[in-house]
């Protein structure tokens, strides 16, 4: 029994260094990213552990064990949360509320050769201007002029009357642009970029828009992607190869994340409106990106979603890297995971709000 619980008192240091491990940003320790990777299963084996003990009538140790789990909770309520819908549409209206999308469109499928006559591409395209939402952020949009299908600012925009904030990251050799957008039924008062100094295509934006009658900041990002061949992941043949490979990855997307995040979150403490930040994370609800906005934003899934709020449309990665986050003045009332829009790799996410 002795053995049995210097095991536990490791195991539970090794916990608790993971939990810690999202207080470090990777740019500088970048073992801290693969250690935050360990939280989940560590609160798992930590509830085995706890039914062990509590079967072995060792009541003292089972303590112990709640207390671990005790701080795993902000891990947990990241990853699963329950709210029964109370607000009415009459509320909503009454207290002047407004819905905001956030989407990774995957390019509506521009330079997918198997999507015959582009209907994929309109099937998504369709999605996205029809949505209700008042203020739509979209990552990976693509937009080239004058075609029949990809002519998005003008569908998405002017046909449905949104006012439009588009910034390019690249431009392809039809002179098709890539890059972030932002829509929405309200004034925009001003645009601008933050500034991450790097040459990828990952990028953030935002726009004041004057929302009945407040002055308040939409932030779009789009975080540095890991770029993970799922079909590599899937073959067992190079599984050495493959895991290096991975593991290289992950490095370097804690890294630059952690650098990105530092430079938005100093961006948004300068900013003297209220904010929403909306996007493409890329990264997990157990990670230094996730907790580093989590220090001056509130999560709309912890407020008011349900379930796991799974956002990558992925048969391998069951994970939520699409979030929004918004001030403490501004209220969520409710969240939905589109996950029945399949037309991309990323699942849309709607939250409506209301200001104090």
């Amino acid at each position: 029994m002795r053995k049995r619980f210097i095991a536990f008192l490791l195991f539970s240091l090794f916990t608790l260094v993971c939990y810690a491990s999202v207080l470090f940003s990777s740019a500088w320790w970048w073992f801290a990213g693969f250690l935050s990777l360990c939280i989940p299963v560590c609160i798992g084996l930590q509830f085995v552990v706890l039914a062990y003990w509590l079967t072995k009538k060792k009541f003292l140790y089972a303590f112990l064990t709640l207390c671990v789990l005790a701080f795993g909770l902000p891990f947990m309520k990241a990853t699963f949360a329950f709210h029964p819908r109370l607000a009415t549409k009459k509320t909503r209206q009454k207290n002047k509320s407004f819905s905001v999308l956030t989407y990774n469109v995957q390019v509506f499928n521009a330079y997918t050769k198997k999507d015959k006559n582009n209907e994929w591409a309109k099937n998504n395209i369709r999605w996205t201007k029809y949505n209700e939402a008042e203020i739509k952020c979209f990552q990976e949009f693509y937009y080239l002029p004058n075609h029949s299908v990809f002519n998005t600012l003008k569908e998405v925009g002017t046909t449905e009357k949104y006012h439009c904030f588009f910034h390019t990251a690249l431009t392809d050799k039809r002179k098709g642009q890539f890059g972030l957008a932002i829509f929405s039924k309200f004034p925009i008062l001003q645009t601008g970029e933050v500034n991450l100094q790097d040459k990828s295509y990952n990028d953030a934006i935002f726009a004041d828009l004057l929302v009945h009658g407040d002055t308040m900041r939409v932030y779009n990002v789009h975080l540095q992607s890991m770029k993970i061949n799922e079909k590599r992941m899937t073959d067992t043949d190079k599984w050495k190869e493959n895991l290096l490979d991975l593991a290289q990855r992950l490095k370097y997307g804690f890294a630059a994340r952690a650098k990105q995040i530092d430079l938005i979150t100093a961006h948004i403490a300068q900013c003297p409106h209220p904010v929403i930040l909306c996007g493409d994370l890329n990264d997990v609800p157990y990670s230094y990106t996730y907790f580093r906005l989590k220090k001056m934003l509130k999560n709309a899934f912890e407020e008011a979603g349900n379930g796991f709020g799974i956002s990558l449309n992925s048969p391998i990665f069951y994970v939520r890297i699409d979030n929004q986050f918004c001030s403490s003045n501004i209220v969520v009332t409710d969240y939905e995971t589109h996950n029945e829009v399949i037309y991309s790799d990323h699942f849309p996410v709607k939250a409506t709000y209301q200001m104090q």
